[in-house]
């Protein structure tokens, strides 16, 4: 008898494409770390064209992230966007979208922490990153699965 799948509950979800390893796969590894402090998954979207090169660089780490890969051809122009679509894939209570080259910060996990235990909005938005000196860069973006 097979059992339902473990709803897992928090997300965070990464996109994770391209040749520049230093400065945006290496940082996702301390967030993977600190995940499951939280007892959080990460999970990573990319492009079938990286699926394998993300695969090796996070070979150790397979059993506790879930990478998940989108065709080359479709719904990559804009792979950064990837990250959002992970609703789709799994399911959670919470989700926190980040760019992977930002490591997650104590502040940003008290939020997360203290935004799921409350009575929670369905959206969450933190902007108060000490690399956060562009107007274009992230920050952090959380969901609420309960609508």
């Amino acid at each position: 008898m097979s059992q339902a799948p473990k709803k897992i509950l928090a997300v965070w979800s990464y996109s994770i494409y391209g040749d520049d390893v230093h400065a945006y796969y290496a940082p996702v590894i301390k967030n993977i770390i600190l995940a499951r402090q939280e007892n959080a998954m990460v999970a990573i979207s990319t492009t079938t064209h990286y699926e394998g090169k993300v695969r090796e660089f996070f070979l150790q780490y397979l059993d506790e992230i879930q990478i998940v890969s989108y065709e080359s051809e479709s719904l990559c122009a804009y792979p950064k966007i990837l990250r959002f679509l992970i609703p789709n894939v799994l399911k959670s209570n919470f989700y926190f979208f980040k760019d992977s080259d930002s490591v997650v910060t104590a502040k940003e996990v008290r939020i997360m922490q203290e935004w799921m235990s409350a009575a929670a909005p369905i959206a969450m938005f933190i902007r108060d990153h000490p690399l956060h000196v562009a107007p274009i860069m992230a920050g952090m973006f959380g969901i609420s699965s309960s609508v």
